[in-house]
């Protein structure tokens, strides 16, 4: 509709005062009362504006990913997408160029246009060629709601057991240490809901699930190198359940470093 809109006034207008040239910067300047350029201006502001307003609702939905995320993998270094944020971002900035060249055409700018649009393009297609992989990992997240039964869990759960009680369990069983862990899988273990299993970690230890497992993993992972010295970081890594080990926390790494140095002297 504002488009619809924006295009009658603008025929209106250069029936009525014709339709002005913009050729360059110092022109525009001259001529951007005109009222054809300035409903065009109000009209490219108004673009901008929507732009920016979308940029802003996808981070907010980006967070709640996160968050949502973190509370349900053990291993989230691969399912951030940053690629999307990065690549918006640029779709934002990318249109802003367009609208402006739009306004001020010039042949080199005209190139620079194109030049992006192709470089645009290629890397979003690199990039969506393996969200389909990610989907079928993070699938359980998107949509995710607490139903009734995890609520009737929940309470019954607070009438038998305690968070002392299952973390207890956690560590005795070690549960941490395996590979690829999520809250659902760790849920099951436990014969609890994973709602009430995230809410617990959340409320109790005051950290998400990720954060939650990773530090019970560098813990044991002191113990390993002290028991395994002669293994390598990435053995080590593997006996603690960490299976992307070049994208893990560089205080693992420092961890490690730090133990075997001493260990040595």
């Amino acid at each position: 509709m504002p488009t619809l809109f924006n295009i009658l006034l603008v025929i209106f207008f250069t029936h009525k005062f014709g339709s002005p040239s913009t050729s360059n910067a110092d022109y525009f300047w001259s001529i951007y009362t005109h009222p054809v350029m300035a409903i065009n201006i109000i009209f490219m502001l108004f673009c901008i504006a929507q732009l920016i307003l979308l940029a802003w609702l996808l981070g907010l939905q980006l967070n709640k990913y996160n968050i949502r995320l973190d509370n349900y993998f053990a291993d989230t270094d691969n399912l951030h997408l940053k690629w999307v944020r990065y690549l918006f971002l640029s779709a934002l900035i990318f249109a802003i160029i367009i609208i402006l060249s739009l306004i001020f055409y010039s042949v080199t700018l005209s190139l620079v246009v194109v030049s992006l649009n192709s470089i645009f393009y290629i890397a979003f297609g690199l990039f969506y060629i393996h969200y389909p992989l990610i989907y079928t990992i993070i699938k359980p997240i998107l949509g995710e709601s607490t139903t009734q039964a995890e609520l009737s869990q929940e309470k019954l759960f607070y009438r038998k057991k305690t968070w002392a009680d299952l973390k207890s369990i956690i560590l005795t069983q070690k549960y941490y240490l395996k590979a690829e862990l999520n809250i659902g899988q760790l849920a099951q273990y436990l014969t609890i809901g994973k709602t009430t299993l995230s809410n617990l970690i959340n409320r109790e230890d005051g950290v998400n699930f990720h954060s939650w497992i990773n530090e019970l993993r560098i813990e044991e992972s002191k113990k390993k190198i002290k028991e395994n010295p002669h293994c390598s970081f990435s053995e080590v890594a593997e006996m603690v359940g960490i299976s992307e080990v070049s994208n893990f926390s560089r205080r693992f790494k420092n961890i490690y470093r730090q133990i075997a140095i001493d260990m040595e002297n």
